[in-house]
């Protein structure tokens, strides 16, 4: 870099400011700049591509297209307007929608908290809880040299039980009257045959219900954004499993928008 360049740097430069409104001009208002420029121009150019889009609709349509929503409105003024007696405004359309989304929430949360204190009272036929038991030791060595069956006093085959270990002064109270003990395998094949209660019947349909109330609210309130949100939007097809099922989900993805 030469020694004029840098000079030039150096000396402090004027600094140019877009000028005000002038005074015999201020009743018209601010004085518009080139921002306000920018943003009338994007704003002109975006409609006369819309009207542009809606000519070449209009010229291409096909002169017998038919719907039956035709004999239910009219055009006045510009605009379609409903000739059904009992047609609802759009602000009454979004009031109810809300009113069911608000019961929708309220029904799944009854739902939810009863199926929670069933599933609390009603032993689950085959449910299997996983239980640990923690022991703790002084050092290393000990815990390499630790034995459970030794701890517990059982025999080894019983360490992984968590209720109905035995000990091993029991066992052999067992072998000598000879007791026949029912295996493990034994006992859950009997638990599985009880017939189902009320309570547990009652539970499933709860769960059931609950899922339902909760796709019902995730569709009610996609209609919901979809309605009331603004800004572009695109429609997508998801894939989702639904009871072993692969089922389509509709869902809509708004772009992200920078925050002013």
């Amino acid at each position: 870099m030469s020694g004029a360049s840098m000079l030039r740097n150096a000396v402090k430069r004027i600094t140019h400011k877009e000028r005000a409104q002038p005074s015999n001009r201020k009743h018209l208002g601010l004085l518009e700049k080139h921002s306000d420029y920018v943003e009338r121009a994007t704003n002109f150019k975006n409609k006369q591509k819309y009207l542009k889009a809606l000519r070449r609709k209009a010229a291409e349509r096909n002169e017998d297209e038919f719907y039956f929503r035709m004999h239910n409105s009219k055009v006045q003024k510009g605009k379609h307007v409903d000739n059904r007696k009992n047609h609802l405004d759009k602000g009454t359309v979004d009031a109810m929608k809300t009113q069911d989304l608000a019961y929708i929430i309220h029904k799944k949360q009854v739902d939810s908290k009863k199926a929670e204190r069933l599933r609390e009272s009603v032993q689950l036929i085959g449910e299997v809880k996983p239980k640990k038991h923690t022991v703790f030791v002084d050092d290393a060595e000990e815990l390499e040299a630790f034995d459970a069956a030794k701890h517990f006093d059982t025999a080894p085959e019983l360490v992984e039980r968590s209720y109905n270990r035995l000990r091993t002064k029991q066992l052999e109270q067992i072998v000598e009257s000879n007791v026949r003990v029912v295996p493990e395998e034994e006992q859950l094949v009997v638990g599985k045959k009880r017939k189902i209660t009320p309570e547990l019947r009652e539970l499933k349909q709860r769960s059931k219900r609950a899922k339902k109330l909760e796709e019902a609210y995730f569709e009610l309130s996609q209609q919901r954004n979809v309605a009331t949100s603004k800004g572009a939007k695109k429609k997508l097809v998801l894939k989702k499993d639904v009871g072993g099922k692969e089922t389509e989900v509709v869902v809509f993805k708004w772009r992200t928008e920078r925050a002013k």
